[in-house]
């Protein structure tokens, strides 16, 4: 049977090389948590908007749900046609001018049908 003591000294050292592995560049890029000065990172969009509703015509952009307007663009992934009167969940980005950029939009239930 292995001695407590070895079993203990065992344990301390694969703690020991855990905390070192957790501390190693590679794994502090994948948890985004280098140590890089601000400056050199990528700046995030201003914050992201999830809206489910009817899609209605906007009033500073094309679309809009629940009275929130979003903006599409050829990088929008969509399921479904975008078209006034349908129920969609949207999904996107908020620039830094407050516009909404939709990123993914599903189509529920196109416009006229019933379900």
């Amino acid at each position: 049977m292995n001695n407590p003591n070895n079993l203990e000294a065992m344990l301390k050292n694969a703690i020991r090389d855990l905390l070192a592995f957790e501390k190693s560049p590679i794994i502090q890029a994948i948890n985004g948590s280098t140590n890089q000065s601000k400056s050199r990172s990528r700046k995030p969009a201003t914050g992201q908007f999830h809206l489910e509703g009817k899609i209605e015509h906007g009033m500073t952009a094309p679309y809009s749900i629940n009275g929130k307007d979003f903006f599409v663009s050829r990088d929008t992934w969509t399921l479904g046609e975008v078209e006034i009167g349908a129920l969609a969940t949207v999904r996107g980005l908020v620039k830094h001018a407050g516009e909404r950029h939709a990123t993914k939009i599903i189509v529920h239930q196109q416009s006229g049908t019933v379900n």
